[in-house]
């Protein structure tokens, strides 16, 4: 999955608002936020380049096919620092170390993908993700291709927040992102019907070319 991200006054009010919403704490790519434990796994992280120091801190986990990828042109053109843990395991441990718990370290939300391997992966992590979690976060899970009721069926099936689409516009992918997280900072729900789903993704990302292109790629992954 691939998204370029332009670098847009629109995007730039966009970053803004999740930096008021969900915070950003300064560490260097590479660099494992856990190292004041023992305890607690390395991960991948990179910086929020458009963020800047506040009271709490809130990174977004970047889990599964293309994550680290992922999570660089996330934490690149936003106020979101990200995490990208190895595997399942890792990412448990991470939901749960106090390492990170004793920095006063919540998590916005997760974005898992199966690797193609590993077909259902994506379930298992967000499912890791919401039994771990202190507080309620956002969950997204990331489709392998632009059909968005099948999409929906597995978000729902995962009982995933949002959804994460291939063929998704830069500008709605981080509206979407946006409008998903503080739905759930909110207060709000999973969605529980498949339309809710499609319903997140119409208000949010109206005109992406997924849309478009629905029974353009039946993908064996999911």
């Amino acid at each position: 999955m691939r998204y370029d991200f332009s670098l847009s006054l629109f995007r730039t009010i966009q970053a803004w608002c999740i930096r008021e919403l969900y915070g950003s704490k300064q560490s260097k790519p590479g660099r494992s936020l856990s190292k004041s434990s023992s305890d607690c796994p390395p991960v991948r992280t990179f910086v929020a380049k458009l963020g800047g120091k506040t009271s709490a801190p809130h990174p977004l986990i970047c889990y599964g096919h293309q994550a680290e990828a992922f999570a660089r042109h996330v934490s690149e053109h936003s106020s979101l620092n990200t995490l990208v843990p190895e595997d399942l395991e890792g990412l448990a441990h991470v939901c749960e170390c106090e390492g990170f718990a004793s920095v006063g370290l919540d998590f916005a939300g997760l974005i898992a993908q199966s690797r193609p391997e590993f077909n259902g992966e994506a379930g298992k992590a967000i499912r890791v993700f919401r039994e771990k979690q202190r507080r309620r976060a956002a969950s997204f899970y990331g489709a392998w291709d632009y059909n968005v009721s099948r999409a929906a069926g597995r978000a729902l099936e995962y009982e995933a927040d949002g959804i994460v689409m291939p063929g998704t516009d830069a500008n709605e992918l981080f509206t979407y992102l946006l409008g998903v997280l503080d739905l759930v900072e909110s207060g709000s729900a999973a969605p529980t019907t498949l339309q809710e789903h499609i319903d997140r993704l119409r208000e949010f990302a109206p005109a992406s070319p997924f849309w478009e292109h629905q029974d353009a790629v039946d993908s064996e992954h999911f």
